[in-house]
């Protein structure tokens, strides 16, 4: 099986290089599975990361991985670079990222015409590998009958431990989760407790579950535990929000939720 992991190139909240920290974790991946047991498999590596020009610092950091990247055309980066308008709220900008999140228009076609000829003239992959959603990658593995595999972070942060989820389905509002009934996730994580570390990085057992918040809200947020309800809010042009959310605003959102919830008896920290 041949693995194509696409490091997304289009620019993104004003920057070209967004997830040079994911390509990173593919190149310490495949060095430790190839490079670690024996150096003569660098060449029939059967994966590759596909990234722009502007990710010339991963490449130069690892040069003993060079057979692991593949390059987008000069013309393709050009045509990348051309696209880094301003970000900035209600611009064309954040409107070119949504039509390719959701796969429309020209701009989902021009990355889909980039894949077709990774795909046919330099590496006829089985499987694409994307970051968060990207409609391009939908449409074009439709169109060749090709697999693909959305990525994002998991649910499981330091102190414990970093996670990356991978799904078939897609992330966020388009993931597996999604299609599945309360029961069913319940049976699948009925023994989660078990899996977790027993230690942090702190070498304290369940340091992040248990110890005390250092906060000035401290003490009422430990006076009634079980009538409190903890609201982080998002990034106003967090993709998820963008696509799945029915509110045009965190603060839309607010004012939805904490009358009902205070109604309801709970205190509630934003």
């Amino acid at each position: 099986m041949k693995i194509l992991v696409y490091i997304e190139s289009h620019p993104i909240r004003d920057r070209f290089e967004s997830f040079g920290f994911i390509a990173q974790k593919f190149v310490d991946m495949a060095r430790n599975e190839y490079l670690g047991k024996d150096e003569s498999l660098v060449e029939p590596i059967e994966i590759r990361l596909l990234m722009s020009r502007y990710y010339s610092k991963i490449r130069d950091d690892n040069k003993d991985m060079a057979p692991l990247f593949l390059s987008l055309t000069k013309e393709e980066n050009d045509k990348i670079a051309f696209l880094n308008n301003k970000w900035v709220e209600n611009s064309s900008a954040i409107d070119n990222w949504i039509s390719l999140m959701k796969g429309e228009g020209e701009i989902s076609r021009f990355y889909e015409g980039v894949f077709s000829r990774v795909w046919r003239d330099v590496y006829r992959y089985d499987v694409l590998v994307n970051w968060s959603t990207n409609g391009a990658v939908e449409n074009f593995c439709k169109q060749y009958g090709l697999d693909y595999v959305s990525m994002e972070l998991g649910c499981i942060r330091k102190p414990i431990y970093d996670s990356l989820y991978f799904d078939s389905y897609g992330v966020n509002g388009r993931s597996i989760l999604g299609f599945l009934e309360f029961d069913d996730i319940k049976s699948i994580n009925e023994n989660i407790a078990e899996k977790l570390p027993v230690r942090t990085n702190t070498g304290k057992g369940f340091d992040s579950v248990f110890n005390p918040i250092s906060s000035k809200w401290a003490e009422e947020i430990y006076l009634d535990v079980d009538n409190n309800v903890l609201i982080p809010l998002q990034l106003k042009d967090d993709s998820n929000c963008i696509l799945y959310s029915k509110y045009d605003s965190m603060l839309e959102f607010l004012e939805e939720i904490l009358p009902k919830l205070v109604a309801s008896g709970y205190r509630c920290f934003v």
